[in-house]
């Protein structure tokens, strides 16, 4: 990880998840640094000032992710609008509608 690029953590197995018992809504590319935050906060009886590393590291992935999610989001209305000024979709999918 050098020169500010963002490497995301390794993803979990599906068994490693359930092992975890992590809720079906956070079995996402961070699980990786979730499941090891919630070993320390047990241990660590959720004091706030424990386990910052992690949580940080954890919220970061989260961060990354959205910006990934908001930048796939722009792409698709991109495309969506330079295929309805040029009809290319039409013409892609043959539809007598368009």
């Amino acid at each position: 990880m050098g020169g500010g690029h963002y490497e995301a953590p390794r993803v979990p197995t599906r068994q490693e998840m359930v092992d975890a018992k992590l809720p079906l809504h956070y079995r996402d590319t961070c699980a990786g640094l979730l499941i090891p935050l919630n070993e320390c906060r047990r241990a660590t009886l959720f004091l706030p000032w424990k386990c910052q590393d992690l949580r940080h590291a954890y919220e970061k992935c989260q961060y990354e992710e959205w910006k990934t999610r908001v930048e796939l989001l722009k792409n698709e209305k991109w495309w969506a609008v330079a295929a309805a000024k040029t009809g290319w979709s039409c013409r892609l999918s043959r539809l007598a509608h368009c």
